[in-house]
């Protein structure tokens, strides 16, 4: 029997009830070692169904890069104006404990 074409379809599930479907067909000359060929399609059809998606998620992780960064400087600003109110609290602090103490002296 001689192979003349083989074909891979791959069908990727998109979540929502959505899919997509990607078939592939080449064709085998004889001279031609039909399980490379067929594994090479096969890793065509596999990254091209793929790279959509792949693109979709770099743009996703560079977002989400962006985020924690601004997170992390938020933070960082919010532990500086903490540390700024403890100082301020610690000065107030004595104040505070001696103007009772004059307000318990009457």
């Amino acid at each position: 029997m001689q192979i003349k074409t083989i074909t891979y379809q791959r069908v990727l599930s998109l979540g929502n009830y959505e899919s997509k479907r990607l078939e592939m067909t080449a064709e085998v000359e004889p001279f031609d070692n039909l399980d490379a060929a067929t594994e090479t399609l096969m890793k065509i059809v596999e990254r091209k169904i793929r790279e959509e998606k792949e693109v979709d998620i770099v743009a996703r992780i560079k977002t989400l890069e962006e985020k924690a960064s601004n997170l992390r400087q938020e933070i960082s600003y919010l532990e500086e104006k903490l540390s700024e109110l403890k100082n301020e609290q610690d000065k107030l602090t004595p104040l505070e404990s001696s103007d009772n103490e004059s307000i318990n002296d009457f």
